[in-house]
């Protein structure tokens, strides 16, 4: 499928063309990873059972072996946005009570906090199918912890009705965090505590949109920015990998520096 017909199907807003081209999207990944990740696989678990997260806030987790957005093997080794596992354990250390989780893939974060905090409540959304059925399996596969629930989309109404204070959003839309983390359209973010990464749009680039929401959540939130220069640069557990092959293992495909912005409400 030629990119630009696939970049405005999944801007669409037609459920059906979004479903066709997040697939394509998934082939395309699919096909990039599929012979590293048997490589991997079999370095990082020479037994052949279920992947296990390596390292991090969220080691133990069993983990999926088939194609995700993007190469799965940073999962695997935990060494996944790294630069948030102060954010996360502060997250776990907090024990909320409710965490959404818009734009959970296929559930790193949603699964892992549901096996952290068991007694939260935890609301996984995302527009792709394959992504929530994704997310379900990775929940049985854990034994089902906590209280999971899974959607599609999020609109302001639904946040509103779930942004009670002394919630967790967590969010991660490709630039459709510029829309959604409207205080004025959603009161309820005002008093919700936010993980947000940040995205370039077609108007702008990530500094200005980190900079537009500071501006938006100046008055009611604590923000911490967090950036790439927090990742974790040595794992343990990496099995028989090589440093080229841990280099390559851990390598998320970013096409700019990350941000993400850390804000709690006051």
């Amino acid at each position: 499928m030629n990119k630009y017909l696939r970049t405005w199907m999944l801007g669409s807003g037609i459920p059906f063309l979004r479903d066709m081209a997040t697939r394509s999207v998934r082939r395309t990944h699919a096909k990039r990873h599929a012979e590293h990740q048997r490589t991997i696989h079999v370095l990082l678990y020479p037994d052949g059972g279920a992947p296990r997260v390596l390292n991090g806030p969220f080691a133990g987790m069993l983990y999926l072996n088939e194609a995700v957005w993007g190469s799965i093997t940073p999962r695997w080794i935990g060494s996944y946005e790294s630069c948030l596992w102060p954010a996360l354990r502060e997250i776990i250390a907090r024990r909320y009570s409710r965490i959404i989780d818009v734009g959970c893939a296929e559930g790193y974060y949603a699964v892992g906090l549901c096996r952290a905090l068991p007694s939260a409540e935890v609301f996984a959304y995302d527009l792709d199918p394959d992504s929530r059925a994704q997310v379900r399996r990775l929940w049985q596969l854990n034994d089902s912890p906590g209280k999971l629930t899974v959607g599609g989309l999020l609109d302001h109404a639904e946040l509103q009705r779930l942004a009670a204070p002394g919630s967790l959003l967590i969010c991660d839309i490709e630039g459709g965090e510029m829309s959604l983390l409207d205080p004025q359209a959603c009161q309820a973010l005002t008093a919700a505590d936010l993980l947000v990464e940040v995205h370039e749009t077609a108007t702008a680039k990530v500094p200005e949109n980190a900079a537009a929401l500071c501006q938006r959540f100046q008055a009611t939130h604590e923000i911490t920015v967090v950036d790439d220069a927090g990742r974790v640069q040595s794992f343990d557990q990496i099995g028989a990998l090589d440093t080229a092959q841990l280099k390559k293992a851990m390598s998320e495909g970013r096409p700019y520096a990350q941000v993400w912005l850390w804000m709690k409400a006051r």
